[in-house]
């Protein structure tokens, strides 16, 4: 049977209930088996794995064998007081029970007790009504006053199903921990319910999946089935969507034959893009920024490769997230490969990224023109009160050898250059010249390396003459910079900022870069591509073994033609973004600290950094 014309595979959230080509694991035949038993069950696993598309599926399973069944995302109802709350969950289940109108009060778990008892009749209809409640997101009431009180009372009614004459079941599924819903054992419905564990697909259950490609009716290389496991490990969403993205390729006619490279460059290009990079892989990693006190460590020594047990506190967390799962010895991994790789890592697979790189279509480049650069680098301030750095004047003379063969104009503005020091009017002089003097078809570039800060709603590079006490005056505002650069008619504008070696904020404030200030950075960025050395909360680390900083030192080699992955004979923005992201999270993990570069594109096509020497192609950027 062949189904071109037909969607086999599907990651817009919760499966349909008739999808055909679920799959069944083991956790489905145990939650049918509980429930037949008459269990009180909850399953508490990462995002993505499944769990609305299990309840929903169980649902159907009693729906068809004459139970009222009724469904409630918690997490839609978490911003209700306690009476709206009880009201909304009170109606959606008189509606499964066909009750056109609520007459009880609702406004505390005691009348919703009542409620269900004598108004949706528990207690004494005929026939003995059978009613199910399937609770999504539970961690949605996480924080709620009442919280408390809702679960014990689902739990005394379970607990004295036996005193009334209807049926009554209960399922939960989340990804809060139960320990910091319900702390006291004695009320908490989850301690007299079964788990009912929730993993991965195994081999055998990825194929039974990953096999339905042989329905769009294209020859499939048997070892693609393979492949597809080595990067996800089983990850539910994440099987379905390679299988998605090859699918949209074979109905587009780009496929005449699915092939193991065809998964690596649906890896590269697409889940691990880094200006689009995938929802689930952008969730996972952005979870980690918000870690729990016992996390912290665990973490560092799982990325440095050290034996973790999953027995160790800060492990649940880990899991929940999503970044890591229990091997079979009990010690704890990161989950997949496309998870190693978006953490920098090595994993076994690193060469087929590198090779499928090479395959992918290069968008269009805005500057065939002329290339203009500024390069301001301080390492000394005049204020007593910003501490001075050590490695940015021998970063911005590095850059502009790199830059030499392709740029007309790379003006550099440093401590070294005593003609022409990094001062607030030098480095406005040299970017209004440069922005007046480029043509539509130039590229600009702006290279700072240095101290930057925040004050009164704004983000600010300090130029040598800065002064902390009046920043309106003396330091170069985002803003101001940003209205340079769209008076330029050049289309190919790039800002590059390696700031806060020792952090934007200085005396007593934390050596960090801020969330104010990254924020501003990349507010209204439209028509410009800034590439940042670090995310909030971090700093961007000097290597004294290379007299550099990290980020510059790993931007240079990309300049060089380590960034060039297809051997085009230039490096684009979005090839030194992939390459230093890449390096640097590399760099960070081995050194267990933390540092990822960010990058924020808002231009259509890409834009010709440089060419480098070696290169086949030559000529200008």
């Amino acid at each position: 049977m062949v189904v071109q014309n037909s969607t086999l595979f599907s990651t817009g959230g919760a499966l349909r209930l008739d999808y055909p080509h679920y799959i069944v694991r083991q956790a489905d035949y145990a939650a049918n088996r509980a429930l037949y038993q008459g269990k009180l069950i909850y399953t508490i696993a990462p995002r993505q794995m499944g769990k609305t598309s299990l309840l929903k599926r169980l649902l159907g399973h009693l729906e068809a064998q004459g139970w009222c069944c009724c469904f409630i995302d918690l997490a839609t109802m978490r911003n209700l007081d306690q009476a709206r709350w009880f009201r909304n969950l009170g109606t959606a289940i008189a509606w499964v029970c066909d009750i056109p109108r609520v007459r009880s009060p609702l406004n505390d778990q005691q009348e919703f007790r009542a409620f269900l008892l004598d108004e949706i009749g528990l207690r004494s209809s005929f026939p003995p009504l059978k009613l199910a409640l399937f609770f999504d997101e539970v961690e949605g009431i996480s924080g709620l006053d009442f919280s408390a009180d809702f679960l014990m009372t689902i739990r005394d009614l379970y607990q004295q199903r036996d005193l009334y004459v209807g049926e009554l079941l209960v399922v939960f599924a989340g990804v809060a921990d139960p320990a910091t819903l319900v702390k006291d054992p004695a009320i908490s419905p989850f301690n007299i319910a079964e788990e009912i564990a929730l993993h991965d697909f195994s081999p055998a259950e990825s194929f039974e999946l990953t096999k339905k490609l042989d329905l769009k009716g294209v020859p499939v290389d048997p070892e693609v089935h393979e492949r597809i496991y080595d990067w996800i490990a089983g990850q539910p969403y994440l099987t379905q969507r390679i299988c998605e993205l090859l699918e949209q390729r074979i109905d587009a006619g780009q496929i005449e034959t699915v092939t193991p490279p065809m998964v690596d460059q649906c890896v590269q290009n697409v889940l691990l893009n880094p200006r689009t990079p995938d929802k689930n892989i952008k969730h996972v990693l952005q979870d980690m920024t918000n870690p729990s006190a016992s996390q912290p460590k665990i973490w560092q020594r799982l990325l440095a490769g050290d034996p973790v047990r999953a027995t160790e506190p800060g492990f649940y967390r880990l899991y929940l997230s999503g970044i890591a799962a229990e091997s079979p010895d009990g010690q704890v991994q990161i989950r997949n490969n496309v998870y190693r790789a978006a953490l920098g890592l090595p994993t076994p697979l690193s060469q087929l990224v590198t090779a499928s790189r090479v395959d992918r279509e290069e968008p269009a480049v805005l500057n065939p023109g002329k290339a203009w650069a500024v390069l301001v680098g301080i390492n000394a301030y005049d204020d007593p009160y910003i501490a001075d750095l050590k490695v940015c004047v021998g970063d911005v003379a590095a850059i502009q050898n790199a830059l030499a063969p392709s740029y007309q104009t790379a003006q550099l503005l440093t401590d070294a250059t005593l003609d022409s020091p990094p001062s607030r009017a030098n480095i406005l002089g040299a970017l209004a010249a440069m922005t007046q003097a480029a043509g539509e078809n130039d590229l600009l570039v702006f290279y700072f390396s240095g101290h930057g800060t925040t004050g009164g709603g704004e983000s600010y590079l300090l130029p040598r003459d800065a002064r902390l006490a009046a920043l309106q005056h003396t330091a170069l505002a985002m803003s101001d910079l940003r209205q340079l650069f769209d008076q330029s008619q050049a289309r190919a504008k790039v800002i590059i900022l390696d700031a806060c070696h020792s952090g934007v904020a200085m005396g007593k404030a934390t050596p960090l870069m801020s969330s104010e200030f990254i924020q501003r950075v990349f507010a209204e960025a439209e028509g410009l591509a800034i590439f940042a050395s670090c995310k909030q909360g971090q700093r961007s680390w000097e290597w004294p073994e290379q007299q550099q900083s990290v980020f510059t030192y790993y931007l240079l080699e990309a300049l060089q033609g380590k960034g060039d992955f297809s051997q085009k004979g230039f490096v684009t923005v979005s090839d030194a973004s992939a390459y230093v992201t890449d390096r640097v999270k590399v760099w960070s993990a081995e050194h267990h600290i933390p540092q990822t570069p960010t990058l924020q594109y808002a231009v259509s096509g890409d834009i010709v950094l440089c060419h480098y020497v070696g290169a086949n192609t030559k000529g200008k950027t």
